[in-house]
């Protein structure tokens, strides 16, 4: 009987140490790729206020505005991000991509209710 908790102890902690290396991987990997593709215009902070947002019309999307989150879910966003919209160019990414990339936007700009 002892061994076997022990050996659920370690099984749980492996899978909590899996879960933590996977969702930070997936978590750094949607940062490179948002740094790399979407900041210039969305900001820094995901406002859109990034340096190349002075120059396009309509602004490009605030990540922080509930109302952006009340529109979009994360297949639409998918979608933009594949096909593009208005000045937004279509990126050309695989599908795990575009999955990092999504989670990430909604880890770090949408607001908890």
């Amino acid at each position: 009987m002892k061994n076997t908790a022990g050996v659920t102890v370690v099984l749980l902690a492996c899978i909590l140490l899996w879960t933590v290396v996977v969702w930070g991987s997936d978590y750094v990997l949607g940062e490179i790729i948002y740094q790399a593709s979407c900041q210039r215009c969305h900001g820094i902070n995901g406002d859109g206020n990034g340096p190349d947002a002075t120059s396009l019309t309509p602004k490009p999307a605030n990540f922080n505005d509930p109302k952006f989150w009340q529109e979009y879910d994360e297949k639409k966003m998918n979608e933009v991000i594949r096909s593009g919209k208005g000045k937004m160019p279509a990126f050309d990414m695989p599908p795990d991509e575009i999955h990092v990339i999504t989670e990430y936007m909604t880890w770090m700009f949408k607001k908890s209710k």
